[in-house]
């Protein structure tokens, strides 16, 4: 059997050493607790929840895909994640049930594992301003992804890049950056590198989210946080494809996707080296078949002033990174 099969109720006490209570155990208005709750919740609820099921699985968690609690404490999550040591107890919230009240019943799950939820998007209530000042609460103390209800294009879970269900991290640890900063007359050289590893896969499993390998994701982030720099300075990319997309290529090469403001010109390469003493190596120019582990792979952000530099290092920390000076 497949090793990120479904696990039942006795195999995730086994896994996780904790008393664990299911749903369907508890008795209810004359029915079991999962009975009433199938029969109560809407679809878009439902739908939410089967969703991060697949996430989870994607992203190398076993799954006990119902709700379940720990015994003697009066709350349930909506499924339970595992991976390893780590107990992850995961609640949809429907857009009516976002209440600090609602919060703090579920925080008691707290002591036992991490807490994420899944939170609703996509609709006009959703993202009106009342719902997401309390998603924006929410996302202050814990993880929080997004179940975006889209009639276009499908239903799916988003939001979970930024997330440190994604990565070998928790959500007090936070997710780990270091840059150094070198600055002259012309411009600042920012070279920064993500020093948590982020999780794949390891089970070769059919997933239904995509898990980039650890180098594309990086790069991927390392484009969003310096697109989102360029579109704050009123600035444009120089290479520009439809709809603003940047080919990838360009920042193997040394000299990087470029971009200009009404400063200047920045630009973004990304490679190996380039922090504790070592040269910087643009993928371009590395040996053909060289393999590098992936939390060395680096940044490096060519920036007109210190300012830029400082606006920057704000992105990454505002999307979770928690970034130290070397």
């Amino acid at each position: 059997m497949n090793e990120l099969a479904q696990l039942n109720l006795g195999a995730a006490r086994a896994k996780t050493g904790l008393d664990l209570v299911s749903g369907d155990r508890i008795a209810f208005d004359g029915s079991t607790y999962a009975k009433r709750e199938k029969q109560t919740q809407s679809k878009v609820h439902a739908r939410a929840q089967e969703e991060g099921v697949k996430l989870f699985r994607s992203l190398g968690y076993q799954i006990y895909p119902y709700a379940v609690g720990v015994r003697n404490v009066f709350t349930l999550a909506d499924f339970l994640a595992i991976r390893g040591k780590r107990v992850v107890f995961v609640e949809c919230l429907s857009d009516t049930n976002l209440s600090p009240e609602t919060i703090e019943r579920k925080r008691q799950l707290q002591e036992f594992g991490e807490l994420c939820f899944i939170a609703m998007t996509g609709s006009k209530f959703a993202d009106s301003d009342e719902p997401t000042k309390a998603k924006e609460r929410i996302a202050s103390e814990f993880d929080l992804i997004f179940f975006h209800v889209n009639p276009y294009h499908g239903d799916r879970v988003v939001g979970h890049t930024y997330q440190t269900i994604a990565w070998a991290t928790t959500k007090a640890k936070g997710i780990k950056a270091r840059y150094l900063l070198e600055t002259s007359r012309r411009h600042c050289l920012l070279t920064l590198q993500i020093v948590t590893r982020i999780l794949t896969n390891p089970f070769r499993t059919v997933i239904s989210y995509p898990v980039l390998e650890p180098r594309r994701e990086f790069e991927r982030i390392y484009l969003s946080c310096f697109k989102a720099l360029v579109i704050d300075q009123d600035g444009q990319f120089k290479r520009r494809l439809p709809r603003d997309e940047i080919h990838f290529r360009d920042m193997h090469r040394k000299t990087g996707v470029k971009a200009v403001t009404h400063e200047a010109e920045l630009s973004l390469a990304v490679g190996y080296g380039g922090m504790d003493g070592t040269a910087f190596q643009p993928i371009d120019l590395l040996p053909e078949g060289r393999e590098e582990e992936q939390a060395n792979l680096t940044a490096i952000f060519k920036l007109p002033t210190a300012a830029y530099s400082t606006a920057l290092l704000r992105i990454f920390a505002d999307r979770g990174f928690t970034v130290e000076s070397e």
